[in-house]
């Protein structure tokens, strides 16, 4: 197993897309989680989270 991160921009991918994203699944269309959903609490990433992906 790898450990590993995956980042979604949501607003570009509104963009792209041409609508409002209201949630995010993760897995395949049979075995899927929810990750986040509009309105849902995401606490804040850890410093050295946002220093790997370089948010700002």
């Amino acid at each position: 197993m790898e450990k590993g991160y995956d980042f979604i921009d949501i607003k570009e991918q509104e963009v792209v897309r041409g609508k409002e994203i209201k949630a995010i699944y993760y897995g395949t269309s049979r075995d899927k989680i929810l990750i986040w959903g509009k309105g849902m609490y995401l606490p804040k990433a850890s410093e050295e989270i946002e220093n790997m992906f370089h948010f700002e």
